[in-house]
């Protein structure tokens, strides 16, 4: 799959620069108009956060602006499953990113 492929780049990436690219590529499909891409998406990032672990902190700022808009998706279920990978990052991270988000 290529949620698996993206998810073993992700974790072999060690250049941030690259890694940078990487994840804001993957984050302008968040942009895309089908709620199935947005949503396929999201798990890609979910991945990304699960082979990152707290590096994908370096990251997280320019992701913010694209979580924001999609916290407020027409499509509940996207706007769930973006609560959902939230959820993970705290649990990942082991701290409340809310801070990012203000």
């Amino acid at each position: 799959k290529l949620e698996d492929a993206l998810a073993v780049l992700a974790g072999s990436v060690e250049d941030d620069s690259n890694w940078k690219q990487l994840n804001f590529a993957v984050l302008l499909n968040l942009r895309d108009p089908d709620p199935q891409i947005r949503i396929k998406t999201i798990k890609v990032l979910t991945r990304f956060v699960s082979s990152k672990l707290d590096t994908y902190l370096v990251v997280l700022p320019d992701a913010v602006p694209f979580f924001s808009e999609i916290l407020e998706d027409d499509d509940q279920e996207v706007e769930n499953s973006c609560k959902e990978l939230i959820k993970h990052m705290e649990t990942t991270f082991g701290q409340n990113i809310e801070s990012y988000f203000i």
